[in-house]
């Protein structure tokens, strides 16, 4: 989870008891002016908080041009790679819950039974339907929607699509594991986040959140696959 001291709880609370308030007073002084200025930079900087006893590890897997299916919405036979699949399968097997939209559920049939949070404006509020539980983040918050799924805490695993990655991206990820195959190009697919769309590449938009990779891992040299795992970057 994410490394959170003392200093960064007592300026926390500081910032919640600021940003709170309904109105400044009218005779702020520039000093305090100032200091408000320092609670907005120190406010960016802190690690995002965490959803309760919940660690949130992402996994896509990604193309040369930041692609994670085709333009109908289905992951292509060509992002297939069993040494990253065996990785994902085992996080699955790890997981308390796992999240994913509607699409991704719909075309993987959960036949192991694991326990699923499909996140869909569909649902009303929180669904048990066949094979998870379904979420309408716009009714429900997520923590309240991980509690419901997973009392007991534990490891989130993110599977995506994009919509799903973008959320948690906001919420905050404790882990986010990117795999790239670098000989893929899947032209008008769907991005792994929406801003790839404007020309931003899915490292750019991690680091943009204050996430840093570990050391990159070679998953096959001869087709150019490679491993990366962001975490937030030390408070």
């Amino acid at each position: 989870m994410h490394g959170v001291d003392a200093n960064s709880i007592g300026v926390r609370c500081l910032l919640n008891a600021w940003f709170e308030a309904r109105a400044l007073p009218e005779h702020l002084t520039m000093r305090g002016v100032a200091f408000a200025g320092w609670l907005l930079v120190a406010r960016a900087l802190l690690p995002p908080p965490m959803i309760g006893p919940y660690t949130v590890h992402g996994y896509a897997i990604v193309s040369a041009d930041d692609r994670i299916a085709g333009p109908d919405g289905r992951m292509p036979r060509e992002l297939y790679y069993d040494k990253d699949w065996a990785r994902f399968q085992a996080a699955l097997g790890r997981a308390a819950v796992s999240v994913l939209g509607r699409l991704g559920h719909e075309q993987n049939v959960n036949k192991l039974g694991r326990n699923r949070l499909v996140m869909s404006s569909a649902a009303q509020g929180l669904e048990q339907r066949p094979g998870g539980l379904w979420w309408n983040p716009a009714d429900v918050p997520v923590a309240a929607a991980l509690r419901a799924a997973a009392p007991a805490g534990g490891l989130v695993v993110v599977v995506g699509g994009r919509r799903v990655f973008d959320y948690f991206l906001a919420a905050g990820y404790d882990e986010f594991h990117l795999t790239r195959m670098a000989r893929v190009l899947i032209p008008g697919g769907v991005a792994v986040f929406s801003e790839v769309d404007a020309g931003r590449s899915a490292e750019a938009i991690l680091a943009a959140r204050g996430l840093v990779p570990g050391p990159g891992e070679w998953l096959d040299r001869d087709t150019e696959v490679t491993l990366a795992v962001w975490k937030p970057r030390a408070a």
